[in-house]
């Protein structure tokens, strides 16, 4: 905006407003330069709370850790549970989901804010898996009262939905920036060499 009033008092009106309509079309015409996908990952990695807080912990799902991993374009959410679907698991047996997301299967859009909590969402029909990997107990281990679980049962879904909380609503917003940046450097085509 400085610029356009001073090219406008220096020039004149008419030389100004053909200035501002070329500085348009070169902002138009060069992307601006994101940064390194690894950095951009370190970010999220650095940033992701290591476990859910007290006010977001349900009576039957308890999040006891949540952990990220990127290998370039795919990312690994690890989330552990202390208490899911069976609230009396013995102390050293744990449920944990794994969720492999692929950022080359989504688009900016795909990651928001949660409206209503500090949580980042992933809508995906085709960029998500997820294993879960639980320890029940059978109704033979109750009726023998053994306190071991006596079996344990995996699971593999392709969900359409994940999220995860973080913090405050601020952080919540520069997250799924960071998330947007990071799927717009992996969905990135190359220009091919013969295209100029």
């Amino acid at each position: 905006m400085k610029k356009l009033i001073v090219l406008s008092l220096c020039l004149g009106l008419g030389v100004a407003a053909r200035g501002h309509a070329q500085e348009q079309a070169t902002t138009q015409q060069a992307p601006s330069k994101l940064p390194a996908l690894a950095d951009i990952e370190a970010w999220i990695t650095d940033n992701l709370p290591p476990q859910v807080d007290e006010k977001h912990r349900s009576r039957v799902i308890d999040v006891e850790t949540q952990e990220i991993a990127f290998q370039g374009c795919t990312a690994t959410f690890t989330d552990t549970y202390a208490k899911y679907k069976n609230s009396n698991r013995p102390p050293n047996k744990r449920a944990v989901t794994t969720t492999v997301i692929d950022l080359t299967k989504l688009t900016p859009d795909s990651v928001v804010v949660f409206q209503g909590d500090p949580a980042i969402q992933f809508r995906s029909e085709r960029g998500m898996t997820s294993k879960a990997r639980d320890w029940i107990i059978s109704s033979g281990a109750l009726l023998r009262h053994e306190t071991e679980p006596d079996q344990m049962v995996e699971d593999d879904e392709q969900p359409d939905l994940f999220g995860y909380y973080v913090p405050d609503a601020d952080m919540a917003t520069r997250t799924v920036h960071a998330w947007h940046d990071a799927i717009q450097s992996c969905t990135a085509k190359a220009a091919p060499k013969n295209l100029y």
